[in-house]
């Protein structure tokens, strides 16, 4: 069931059109700017993958409001630029996948912000596959000095995005917060909505996942300025005891940047932790031009 820019009239209304089905097993909601639910309830025994996002994010005024999921055979759920003050599971799978972009720009108390961003990754703290937007991880890095991250104690496979010159210091939250981690796949972007300070070097700590778990590394980065995508595959490589594989995707067109001569061999051919790690350097196919490419309008991501 696809409800798009939707206007439920109460918390009752919503509910009961949710719950009323004994056999949904696919929900996407895009509720309209001016919805006034105060209780979002998704009670459902039946329903398997649960998208939550708002229709016009930015003008979301009145999207304050409580989510509760109490839904035991789900085994999907998004939310996409959602605001809420709380949101509670009682109930899902444990082979839940996870898909986070929420941005929490539009809250305006930074002790609310901080909060929510912790009870809401709180609910996650035992699923075993995640994906998260910069957009979250953002705010995970702004708080994560007052508020860290929980331990993602089962994670064994993560896909994420971060920004390029946040990259070294937002990699090692993430990495320090899934010591079970086996699969990692990450996207490097060059976006200028970062002003804060960031380190430059990683810690001399290595976290437990790279001593212990990870197999797989795959990221997708742009050729940079500061070759920051080089560093981080020399930091896999010189520390990660189990790596069976690491694929590096680079964009050449994205930036105009170039690698100096030889740099890429040299990247090859320098030393691993793993004996049994494979690197792989492959382009990333250049996109047609976009005058020419009709997209067809996502109302669901």
């Amino acid at each position: 069931m696809y409800l798009e820019d939707v206007l439920f009239p109460s918390d009752a209304a919503a509910e009961t059109l949710i719950s009323c089905s004994p056999v949904l097993e696919d929900l996407k909601i895009s509720l309209h700017r001016d919805d006034v639910v105060v209780v979002l309830r998704v009670y459902s025994q039946s329903l398997k993958s649960f998208t939550l996002k708002r229709a016009v994010p930015v003008y979301a005024i009145n999207g304050a409001h409580t989510v509760l999921v109490d839904t035991p055979r789900l085994v999907y759920m998004s939310l996409i630029d959602y605001q809420f003050k709380s949101f509670k599971i009682i109930s899902m799978s444990d082979y839940v996948k996870v898909d986070l972009d929420v941005d929490f720009e539009l809250m305006r108390d930074e002790l609310s912000e901080r909060n929510i961003v912790y009870d809401l990754l709180n609910n996650f703290s035992g699923v075993r596959d995640m994906t998260i937007s910069w957009t979250t991880l953002k705010f995970i890095h702004r708080f994560h000095d007052m508020n860290p991250l929980p331990k993602f104690h089962n994670l064994t496979r993560l896909r994420a995005t971060m920004c390029s010159d946040a990259s070294l210091e937002v990699l090692r939250i993430v990495l320090e917060s899934c010591p079970k981690l086996k699969h990692f796949h990450f996207t490097l972007e060059l976006v200028n909505d970062f002003p804060e300070a960031v380190i430059t070097r990683f810690s001399r700590v290595l976290p437990r996942c790279l001593l212990f778990s990870l197999e797989s590394v795959e990221m997708e980065s742009p050729i940079t300025k500061k070759a920051t995508e080089l560093k981080l595959v020399r930091y896999f490589l010189e520390n990660s005891a189990t790596l069976k594989k690491f694929v590096l995707r680079l964009n050449h067109e994205s930036t105009g940047e170039k690698h100096e001569p030889g740099v890429l061999e040299q990247l090859i051919e320098s030393p691993r932790r793993s004996s049994l790690c494979q690197l792989e350097v492959l382009a990333v196919p250049p996109n047609p031009e976009p005058w020419w490419i009709y997209v067809k309008p996502q109302r669901f991501l």
